[in-house]
């Protein structure tokens, strides 16, 4: 019997679920939109943490709704935020991937890292999804001995060749 292909984990950080509600960027909603849809298909292992509840309860409360309404119609692993993770997202800090006052995204990162995630999705591209932060997160991976994830806005989670593999 051959073995179900391993679906991509991906771990969702606050951003990747906000831009369902940004009609003001149209471009960043619309990719959302499609991965939110192709979430809902069974596309993806998904993965959150208490962090992006705790993000998206200081949005207004209609808004804050809205976004949960969202997270409601997902299938999705809770990741806590364990005294481990706490450590790794010091780590993060330490070793200046991200600044000191980023204490939130450092715990995304070290969450999706400790649950081994593949990609976190986010459109946070200052402290998030870009190239040096990425470099930073692949060191720190590596040297700590766990598997290497990747910091990718949704567009590039959906271009990437994960649904049409007769595509060029």
């Amino acid at each position: 019997m051959t073995p179900l292909p391993k679906k991509t984990k991906i771990y969702l950080d606050t951003s990747a679920i906000s831009h369902l509600e940004q009609p003001e960027k149209p471009y960043e909603q619309a990719y959302t939109q499609e991965m939110f849809n192709r979430i809902k298909l069974g596309a993806f292992d998904v993965y959150l943490s208490e962090v992006v509840v705790d993000e998206i309860m200081k949005c207004s409360p209609a808004k804050a709704n809205k976004l949960m309404y969202y997270v409601s119609q997902i299938d999705f692993t809770d990741i806590p935020i364990t005294n481990d993770v706490k450590e790794l997202a010091e780590k993060v800090i330490a070793q200046k991937i991200l600044p000191p006052k980023s204490v939130n995204d450092s715990e995304h990162i070290a969450a999706a890292i400790m649950a081994g995630c593949d990609y976190i999705v986010s459109w946070n591209m200052k402290h998030m999804a870009n190239v040096r932060i990425n470099k930073g997160v692949r060191f720190l991976t590596l040297g700590e001995g766990y598997k290497e994830t990747m910091l990718v806005p949704p567009s590039m989670l959906l271009e990437g060749g994960f649904f049409d593999e007769t595509r060029p």
